[in-house]
């Protein structure tokens, strides 16, 4: 991930149901084509682990903080001095990847996931940072530059939208989620066998490509490229774990519920105006959520809105189309 002296701090934010090896093609552009070196820990959110390294390596690895399990893009050698420059640390959040799943009495939301970036960038020990974010992480760092603006120095979306919904349903909301809640922990887990990582890529590629093409013929526009088989599999590193007789996949099944904690378009612009460093979209014009997209990036007055329509709704833009081009 770069030297911990380094002046650039990043702090890469997955999407939801994804995991931290979304960044695995990109981490290599942004750190002089460092390596990434996966680090675990056992618990969540507990104590800062001590950096660990060999008396024949000049490698140094920095440990998963506190069960949040995090990618490192070491120093290669005969790197661009670039890795000297960039430090990327990219996370799992709870329930998703390698990280730890929640207890019967957990909930996954919004709120848990700005705690944990919190938490993460203190026990890092980082006065500054540059939030990046893909999808959901994107609308996670939009509100943790709100809440975090002496800290926060910068925000980059990828095709990131903003999830609003009006304050009268909320009620409504609650208390659907409060019920799926509870029959989820009456029920045991139901995980889908998979014979390899490689048959998993298959079935997340496929059920993109479905997606987008609901969604292309719904605008009556040609269907998009998505993300391959061969650009999933990256994601079934972090993804799956073994199971039975092959595997499965690692996130959580309950954060298929509805969350019941939701902002409205008040909390929200409360925290946009609080937010105070530069930030970039990067996403497609006619992307998954464009709507919500061009919404955040208004709100958060983003200083270069780039629109990419050759990646229309590929999703994964910084997995599936070349990262260079980013």
């Amino acid at each position: 991930m770069g030297p911990s002296s380094a002046k650039l701090k990043i702090l890469a934010l997955h999407g939801f149901m994804d995991n931290a090896g979304t960044y695995d093609t990109l981490a290599p552009y942004l750190t002089g084509g460092a390596a990434l070196e996966l680090a675990e820990a056992p618990s969540h959110l507990t104590t800062r682990l001590p950096l660990s390294s060999t008396s024949n390596s000049t490698s140094t690895s920095l440990p998963a903080i506190a069960g949040v399990a995090t990618k490192s893009a070491e120093q290669a050698s005969g790197s661009s001095s670039l890795s000297s420059v960039v430090q990327l640390v990219a996370l799992d959040f709870v329930g998703h990847g390698l990280s730890d799943h929640l207890g019967p009495d957990g909930a996954y939301s919004f709120y848990t996931y700005l705690k944990h970036v919190t938490h993460v960038i203190a026990a890092l020990g980082w006065s500054k940072v540059v939030l990046m974010g893909h999808s959901m992480g994107g609308h996670v760092a939009a509100y943790a530059a709100g809440m975090l603006p002496d800290i926060v120095t910068g925000v980059v979306f990828l095709d990131a939208p903003v999830y609003l919904i009006k304050a009268e349903v909320m009620p409504t909301i609650l208390a659907n989620s409060a019920r799926a809640e509870a029959a989820a922990v009456r029920m045991e887990p139901r995980y889908r066998v998979y014979p390899s990582k490689d048959a998993m890529a298959v079935r997340l590629a496929s059920s993109l490509l479905d997606r987008a093409e609901s969604r292309a013929e719904s605008l009556g526009l040609p269907v998009p490229p998505v993300v391959s088989a061969y650009d999933a599999r990256v994601l079934m590193e972090r993804g799956s774990r073994p199971y039975k007789d092959g595997f499965r996949f690692a996130h959580d099944p309950r954060l298929k519920l509805s969350s019941g904690q939701f902002f409205t378009q008040e909390i929200f612009d409360a925290y946009a105006a609080r937010a105070t460093c530069p930030s970039i979209q990067i996403a497609s014009d006619r992307g998954s959520f464009s709507d919500g997209v061009t919404a955040l990036a208004k709100a958060f007055n983003s200083t270069i809105h780039i629109i990419l329509d050759f990646l229309f709704d590929t999703a994964h833009l910084h997995v599936a189309d070349i990262p260079s081009r980013l």
